[in-house]
């Protein structure tokens, strides 16, 4: 049975893979798919199953190439095990109850930006 959308846009990288495994076993599941995607459509999707820091370094990336995708998600797994990015653990508001909408809105800023170490 030949894979469809649902299947790529549902993979997802293990805790322990490699991005370039993850990568590499995501277009071959690509190329399988019929009809074929656009680059950007298939660029977009594959950014889409990423998880952080990977997903915020490529989200505002203008490029519609694969190629230029798979190389910035190589060069952001090494600065993340020589800790040049480090990803901030995600705080739980599973018991706080929200009074209005505008408390609830205060809650949904952005982290601030991992720091950088100097090479």
């Amino acid at each position: 049975m030949a894979p469809d959308r649902s299947q790529l846009q549902n993979m997802a990288k293990g805790e322990k893979e490699a991005f370039k495994e993850y990568a590499r076993r995501w277009r071959e599941l690509e190329t399988r798919i019929q009809p074929l995607l656009f680059d950007k459509e298939m660029v977009t999707m594959f950014i889409d199953t990423l998880h952080q820091p990977f997903y915020e370094k490529m989200v505002g990336n203008a490029s519609s190439n694969f190629v230029d995708l798979f190389l910035i998600g190589e060069r952001v797994e090494v600065r993340m095990k020589k800790g040049m990015i480090v990803l901030e653990a995600a705080t739980s508001h599973t018991n706080e109850s929200f009074d209005s909408e505008e408390e609830e809105g205060m809650n949904l800023t952005a982290p601030s930006n991992p720091q950088l170490l100097a090479p």
